[in-house]
């Protein structure tokens, strides 16, 4: 088996190791149940899962990856833009106060 990555988190595993299981290729998970073993702190270099896949499924599998991740930093950096309009404005306009009073 070949290293195909270490997913940045819980969300990130979950979703790359279903992408790869609907394209039929089979993975493995180092360490993936080491966290339920030891409650607490999870400590990064000692918890960390490390997707594994064939060798001769490892080019499928590093295009899937690259797509999903492609596709994550894409939608984040949008989220970043979003964050600038924080305030809606009408046209021509400060903000309106929406508090009645009452």
């Amino acid at each position: 088996m070949k290293k195909l990555l270490a997913p940045g988190d819980e969300n990130e595993l979950i979703i790359l190791t279903s992408l790869l299981e609907s394209d039929g290729i089979a993975y493995h998970i180092r360490n993936e149940h080491f966290g339920s073993l030891y409650p607490g702190l999870n400590l990064f270099p000692w918890n960390e899962r490390m997707i594994y896949v064939n060798e001769a499924d490892y080019a499928r599998a590093s295009l899937i990856a690259r797509d999903f991740l492609d596709a994550v930093r894409r939608s984040v950096r949008s989220l970043d833009r979003t964050e600038e309009l924080s305030t809606i404005q009408p046209p021509g306009g400060s903000p309106q106060k929406t508090d009645s009073g009452a």
